[in-house]
């Protein structure tokens, strides 16, 4: 499973702001500048659903009155202030979740003390929408386990105050740790978290977790850095403990000194990969995936500089997803020299899910909420920023990064803020570029038209022709060309401005050449050919339709477990339908279609496609890969038609329902993939592959 991206919600005072936009309610703006202060002394009865909470809450002097919100199952009273709205006849419900209400006539010293307690139960169904892609509610309040996050609106929000300073004491129920933002202080029989840094949320978390902890060094500070699990595992604990202060100190040298005063690894039941102020939040199974180490960790600890430490500015649009996968799972890639393949597939899964009809600006980006989202928001975000570096120069890239880091840490930056700082002391126009590659939709096509050889009296003439085929306006691109020669002689690159439908070149050369490529390394955020595009997974889910065809003779119990799949990939993409291979005789040309079983009766018809040059063979009882033979006893194989001229054709040969329900969830965390084989009673991966570009047109031998 890939459940590494740390997924930023729409915060509950963003959700507020858009009320605000859209003209529900109308109130009179902040006090310029002004931190609230919220001080809370919390009591847990997890047994009950129950939570008592007393404090204070410090606001602005120079004005009177003040707007706040809170969970409408907690009740509330203050003193220092007049509370409107406190009968029930009064309040105005917002949603489900809140209540509003109105402070007046505030003490001269701007502080106003308040308790307020209720029973949560049911907490564990209150949610967003149902659940989040990971099947985590919004709230948990159980007897064995507490998540509370600004959008459950435990603790008092004001509406025109995002942000503020806390200190958060909690009297912790036996053998349970409590988790929170801030640094983390032992009292007797409490446990207290502050900061002053501003924050724009404010978590509560709390189980019987094993703690483990040691201090790093950074520059003139020490870090706290922890881990809590659920199951006392000390290796695990200390591979992160380790990793995490490696990586902490790789960011402070890249950006900035690290913001927070501890660092935490929380184990959830939950299948998360989530990035808090100054902890992260993974699943059971994902905290012990071997590549988590190196892909979420690192991109959860960034985190803490762009989401958590540099906060977004929602309604322009998020930059933090996209700058921290580039500056996390990208240079990681890189480190591997593995980032020409990195780039590849991202651009791929922004041409299978994101292209066309459900393509939008990144300026419309705010989480990731499918695919098409995701591919916005993470792929094409991540490519705008290497572009941007590759314009700029690793030196001022990271150069205005830091200064970026300087000017807005712990205040909202917005995408134009941000351009606006990179491109600084450069001669690359921050609006173009905003304009071109953050607001505008879309992606340039690349065609070459024309590449011919001339032999002149001094040398060779190479004539290029290269189009921007799509049919938006061209965009302004600094386009790589390599050209090689023969084996003896070196290979030459070039960066082409291209701003028009039509680019004419002709280069000179003293030895002939004999092949030339467009971008070769994937370095320009454009939409892949065809041809560029491997079969794979994620380009049979990101089809305009996924017919997905069962084996009428299947039993009762299969036939429920195909549907299940059927259910679950609807969920998820939104174009699949199932029928038996009873009700359909030739495959559609406009559809990607999944053959379902090694018994289903249109395998025989189809078979050869599956056949490959590259060591691919099936026949009625087995597959080869690279030589390699599994079986349908003991094997569940998943293998494509490695052809992309053909429409997309896939199969899922499995026996067992456990492994089709298994491969249900899985396969969708594979997309890059176009052979795969599981075991059939564990349902565990034990080969991938990943099919060939078999013919890009952008790469022409030169005759």
């Amino acid at each position: 499973m890939t459940l590494r991206k740390k997924q930023i919600p729409l915060s509950y005072h963003n959700w507020l702001t858009i009320i605000l936009w859209v003209g529900i309610i109308s109130l009179p703006g902040p006090v310029f500048g002004f931190i609230p202060h919220l001080n809370l002394t919390v009591e847990l009865e997890p047994e009950k659903h129950f939570i008592s909470v007393k404090g204070n809450l410090v606001l602005p002097a120079a004005r009177n009155t003040f707007t706040l919100f809170l969970h409408k199952d907690l009740q509330l009273s203050v003193e220092g202030a007049k509370l409107n709205g406190d009968s029930a006849s009064s309040r105005i419900l917002v949603g489900n979740k809140f209540r509003r209400y109105q402070l007046s006539d505030i003490a001269e010293n701007g502080e106003v003390h308040f308790k307020y307690q209720g029973y949560l139960s049911g907490a564990a169904n209150f949610d967003r929408s149902g659940h989040d892609q990971f099947g985590m509610p919004a709230m948990i309040f159980s007897k064995d386990s507490v998540y509370l996050d600004a959008s459950s609106a435990w603790y008092p929000r004001l509406m025109d105050y995002p942000q503020f300073t806390f200190e958060l004491k909690v009297n912790k129920p036996v053998h349970w740790e409590i988790i929170s933002q801030g640094k983390r202080q032992i009292l007797p029989d409490t446990v207290r978290y502050s900061t002053s840094n501003p924050q724009d949320s404010l978590y509560l978390l709390g189980g019987a977790f094993i703690r483990y902890a040691r201090q790093h060094k950074l520059d003139n500070k020490i870090l706290e850095l922890e881990v809590y699990l659920l199951k006392d595992d000390p290796l695990l604990a200390e591979r992160y403990l380790s990793l995490s202060g490696e990586f902490i100190s790789q960011y402070s040298s890249m950006i900035g000194q690290y913001p927070y005063s501890k660092f935490a690894v929380v184990e959830n039941r939950y299948q998360t990969g989530y990035g808090m102020p100054s902890f992260t939040l993974l699943g059971s199974r994902v905290i012990r995936l071997p590549f988590i180490f190196y892909s979420s960790l690192p991109h959860e600890i960034l985190h803490n500089w762009w989401g958590n430490g540099v906060y977004v500015d929602y309604q322009k649009g998020n930059w933090s997803e996209g700058l921290t996968a580039y500056m996390a799972d990208h240079l990681f890639s890189e480190k591997k020299r593995n980032d020409n393949e990195y780039r590849r597939k991202a651009l791929e899964k922004y041409a299978n899910f994101a292209a066309q009809q459900r393509d939008f600006p990144l300026a419309e980006f705010t989480s990731r909420h499918n695919q098409a989202s995701q591919a916005v928001g993470y792929s094409k975000s991540l490519m705008v920023f290497h572009m941007l570096r590759k314009q700029l120069s690793d030196e001022l890239f990271y150069k205005n990064m830091a200064t970026f880091w300087q000017k807005y840490q712990f205040k909202e930056a917005s995408f134009e803020q941000l351009i606006r700082t990179l491109t600084r002391d450069s001669n690359l126009g921050w609006h173009s570029f905003k304009y071109h590659w953050i607001d505008r939709e879309g992606a340039p096509q690349l065609s070459l038209d024309k590449a011919a050889v001339l032999k002149k009296t001094s040398g060779y003439q190479l004539d290029l022709q290269i189009s921007q085929t799509q049919a938006e306006k061209p965009y302004p691109l600094q386009l790589p060309v390599v050209i090689r020669f023969g084996d003896s002689n070196p290979v030459k690159s070039y960066q082409l401005k291209m701003d028009v439908r039509k680019l004419q070149v002709k280069l000179n050369f003293k030895h002939k050449p004999v092949s030339v490529s467009i971008d070769p390394a994937y370095d320009i955020f454009r939409l892949l050919s065809p041809q560029e595009r491997p079969a794979s997974l994620s380009r049979m889910f990101g089809a305009s339709k996924q017919l997905l065809i069962y084996p009428h003779k299947a039993t009762l119990q299969e036939r429920k477990a195909w549907q299940t799949m059927a259910k679950s990939w609807q969920n998820l993409y939104d174009n699949v339908e199932l029928l038996s291979d009873k009700e359909i005789e030739t495959l559609p040309q406009d559809a990607a279609v999944w053959l379902l079983g090694w018994d289903n009766r249109l395998l025989n018809k189809y078979r050869h496609r599956f056949k490959a040059d590259f060591q691919q063979i099936i026949d009625n009882e087995s597959v080869i890969f690279d030589q390699q033979a599994f079986t349908r006893n003991q094997h569940a194989v998943v293998m494509l038609d490695a052809n992309t001229a053909h429409s997309a054709l896939g199969l899922i040969g499995a026996q067992q329902i456990s492994t089709i329900i298994g491969l249900a969830r899985k396969l969708p965390h594979y997309n890059s993939y176009g052979a795969l084989v599981f075991k059939e009673d564990s349902v565990k991966n034990i080969f991938k592959r990943a099919l060939p570009v078999l013919n890009s047109p952008l790469n022409k031998v030169l005759q």
